[in-house]
């Protein structure tokens, strides 16, 4: 508990500084599959806006366009304080949060499809198919089946 207890307190603090998101990289093979799923689908960047730190905002649009250049960060950026709100087709995500989004009792026109990042933080998440970061191979399978159910 005294640990995870520290942790939680150095990333409280590391976010707090500004340079924050220029330290992060996408996951290895995130960017890749981006731009191919772009080939034949309409793909959005949904983060998470943050309420104490608006400058996150500029933040992460700034990463965006670092690993996409403008393409994203000027026409496809969505930063929400809510993403289960947004009526979008599919989810992928690294938050446990994707979970609820039946939770907000909103009847969207096209049932969202949820893949979920794994991450420890959501373990206790079994009924969300999963992508793994050391499972690269079997990301197309996963994909492909969720879209196509």
């Amino acid at each position: 508990k005294k640990l995870q207890d520290i942790v939680k307190k150095y990333f409280r603090q590391e976010y707090q500084n500004k340079k924050f998101f220029d330290s992060l990289e996408p996951y290895p093979w995130v960017i890749e599959t981006i731009w191919e799923l772009e080939n034949n689908y309409t793909v959005c960047i949904l983060t998470k806006a943050s309420k104490s730190r608006t400058w996150s905002h500029s933040a992460k649009a700034q990463t965006i366009e670092k690993y996409f250049w403008e393409y994203f960060a000027d026409n496809r950026l969505i930063i929400a304080w809510n993403k289960t709100l947004l009526n979008i087709a599919c989810h992928i995500d690294d938050t446990a949060s994707i979970a609820k989004h039946n939770d907000n009792h909103i009847d969207y026109d096209t049932p969202r499809k949820l893949i979920l990042m794994d991450q420890p933080k959501n373990q206790y998440i079994t009924w969300i198919p999963r992508l793994y970061l050391d499972k690269q191979e079997e990301r197309w399978v996963v994909i492909a089946d969720v879209l196509a159910n």
